[in-house]
């Protein structure tokens, strides 16, 4: 080889890197996604930016994670309100018993007026002052009426929401599978209290037609095991939560998820009043109110994502599992008072300037944890699964 030869020859890279051409064209490589940014560490690219949250940001984030988290109790959504809120809590705990033939249908919503109808099995409250109409085959159960909601607010947003289902049966017993299905609630989908209240006053098969009807509303194929095929569904068997709960939390998908709402109800005079929205209005003749739609407390689930929980193969008629739910509630306040069914947070009022957009909070829960997922039994802040994820992300 002369030495023209040798200067030619191009010598192998080393092992573990690659070999480059200096004259080649620059090209654009992908780099791997930024890890996520929570409280003064690097932030995740978001639309072609860097988000770092500030404390306001992040708490957010956090209830939106996990709802249950005591230690985010009275969070506010972080976009600039120029008067102070009050910040409140309603929760609920039920025991949901199966059907004749050992099934349970149930939809959840991100309203406390609509919070858990049933097509299939029987709800029993457990120590909890909440309301339930029951019809034939349905029933709905209020974590809060519309009275205790007009206590303590004169309009109110959902901050965040959740589920958490725990077993109830024993490890030799237990039996059966849940399927779980994200549904998108859109305005005035759902009834407000005072239609279903008048409903039940004219009987069962008045209020399952209204709750039929209204399910319809927000999920796009009959509640049955059929859920399975819609996007997002997940399946488990219930053995599985013999030592864990699993916690379903709200994720909001929209502006109308935290638009404030009137709690008050109107009163008029004799006449037609359009009196709550789009197409959605309160006919009074002789004193006597005949459709009953007289608040929009029942779009406080517009825009947020309800659950269809479908449990099938159970032991007939047995109280199979609890299901606990709970509402993060933002308002203009009333006077202060002891409120049934709603829970005062004391917490200062925080007006930081928002770094980030609510949509881009919200993309950002999704890449630290996902709605549906198994959490540590009650008393614990988070699932193992979550409190990785967080982690993992951080680094």
């Amino acid at each position: 080889m002369n030495k023209q030869q040798q200067k030619n020859k191009k010598t192998p890279p080393a092992q573990g890197k690659r070999q480059t051409n200096k004259k080649a064209k620059a090209t654009v490589i992908a780099s791997l996604p930024k890890k996520l940014v929570i409280e003064g560490r690097k932030a995740r690219s978001f639309g072609g930016r860097s988000l770092a949250f500030n404390p306001w940001e992040t708490k957010y984030l956090r209830t939106l994670l996990n709802p249950f988290d005591q230690d985010y109790a009275g969070t506010r959504v972080p976009n600039y309100v120029p008067c102070h809120t009050a910040v409140r809590q309603v929760r609920a705990l039920v025991s949901v018993t199966s059907d004749s033939t050992g099934n349970a249908y149930i939809l959840c919503t991100a309203s406390p007026t609509f919070a858990i109808a049933t097509q299939k099995g029987t709800l029993s409250n457990v120590g909890a002052s909440t309301q339930q109409y029951t019809g034939t085959t349905d029933s709905i159960l209020e974590a809060a009426t519309i009275t205790n909601l007009q206590n303590a607010f004169t309009n109110l947003r959902v901050v965040s929401w959740g589920i958490r289902i725990r077993n109830n049966m024993s490890f030799s017993a237990v039996t059966g599978r849940l399927i779980v299905a994200p549904m998108i609630v859109p305005e005035w989908a759902i009834p407000g209290e005072p239609m279903i209240s008048q409903a039940n006053t004219d009987g069962a098969a008045s209020l399952d037609s209204l709750l039929n009807n209204a399910i319809a509303n927000v999920c796009p194929t009959v509640l049955g095991s059929g859920i399975i095929n819609l996007p997002g569904a997940e399946e488990m068997q219930l053995d599985q939560l013999i030592n864990t709960d699993l916690l379903l939390a709200g994720r909001p998908v929209g502006p109308a998820a935290y638009a404030f709402r009137n709690c008050v109800n109107q009163t008029e005079s004799d006449g037609t009043y359009f009196v709550i929205g789009r197409n959605s209005y309160a006919t009074v003749a002789g004193g006597v109110v005949s459709n009953k739609a007289l608040s929009d407390v029942q779009s406080l689930a517009a825009d947020w994502c309800s659950y269809a929980i479908v449990a099938t193969g159970l032991p007939n008629s047995t109280a199979a599992f609890d299901l606990e739910i709970i509402y993060n509630l933002e308002g203009q306040s009333t006077v202060l008072t002891n409120n049934t069914g709603v829970t005062q947070v004391v917490q200062p009022m925080e007006h930081l300037v928002s770094t980030a957009t609510i949509e881009q909070i919200w993309q950002a829960v999704d890449v630290v944890g996902k709605a549906i997922t198994f959490a540590k039994p009650i008393g614990m802040r988070v699932g193992k699964s979550l409190m990785q994820g967080l982690a993992n992300m951080m680094r």
